[in-house]
């Protein structure tokens, strides 16, 4: 179980994190001598993750948190006992696909978003 909280929305949903480090400001130059040399501003852990099964009402309370508080998520993946804190979903739109649980007659999500480090 994952949950996302931003402004004291929280969304609870299955699913995956997998973490992305990269280098911000990367600039990259070839010396006289012809050697390669690089130089970045800093290291941060982008997050992609991988959502598996998202109620209609976490998804849209995920969809208030995307529109209003986008400025600082924290993210707490609660099977593995790790937090990432000070994120924002990244993108111009939220974009999960709905599909239809035909035993319940209810509607979940399923998809992937981008967050990055702030």
């Amino acid at each position: 179980m994952i949950k996302i909280s931003s402004s004291g929305i929280s969304v609870f949903f299955e699913g995956s994190i997998k973490r992305l480090p990269s280098k911000r400001g990367l600039s990259k130059t070839t010396t006289n001598v012809g050697l390669d040399k690089t130089e970045f501003v800093r290291g941060v852990v982008n997050l992609s993750i991988t959502i598996d099964y998202m109620t209609e009402d976490d998804y849209d309370k995920l969809t208030t948190m995307f529109i209003s508080s986008n400025n600082r998520i924290d993210i707490e993946d609660m099977n593995r006992g790790r937090y990432f804190s000070n994120y924002y979903i990244d993108g111009e739109m939220l974009e999960l696909d709905e599909k239809e649980d035909i035993e319940n007659n209810t509607y979940y999500y399923v998809g992937g978003i981008q967050l990055n480090k702030r």
